[in-house]
């Protein structure tokens, strides 16, 4: 279940269990939407590595005894070498809105996908294994 695609430029979205995780530039992910731009580590009043968020968009800071933490629209932000990572929690809607395009994009066009990669191609694959094996 985690898949890497490009949602938006410079724009990666990885989906793993009840999380999607953003990774890209603070510019590349402020353009996407995916957060705001004063909520990124090293920030005024952020600290320099990661920060959390409640569902509200309040900073999760050491004791934090809120419902929501670690439930659905929970948002934890860390700096990488090579940009930021922004992990999102998902409600069970967005999961199945996301498994939706997940599937969508899995019947491709012109032809189904098959063992990740098209139906067409596999069977091509297949003669060509055929033809090898007929030729020893």
């Amino acid at each position: 279940m985690t898949d890497r695609i490009e949602v938006a430029p410079g724009v990666m979205r990885l989906v793993s269990y009840s999380r999607a995780i953003y990774i890209g530039s603070a510019e590349a992910l402020v353009a996407a939407g995916v957060a705001q731009r004063h909520h990124f580590p090293g920030q005024p009043g952020n600290p320099r590595g990661m920060c959390s968020f409640d569902p509200a968009g309040v900073r999760v800071t050491k004791g934090y005894r809120g419902r929501e933490r670690g439930g659905p629209g929970h948002v934890r932000i860390v700096a990488r070498r090579e940009g930021f990572e922004v992990e999102l929690r998902l409600s069970p809607q967005r999961l199945e809105g996301i498994e939706a395009e997940r599937a969508q994009a899995a019947k491709g066009w012109p032809f189904p996908i098959i063992n990740g990669m098209p139906a067409g191609a596999a069977k091509n694959c297949r003669l060509a294994t055929f033809l090898q094996e007929v030729k020893a």
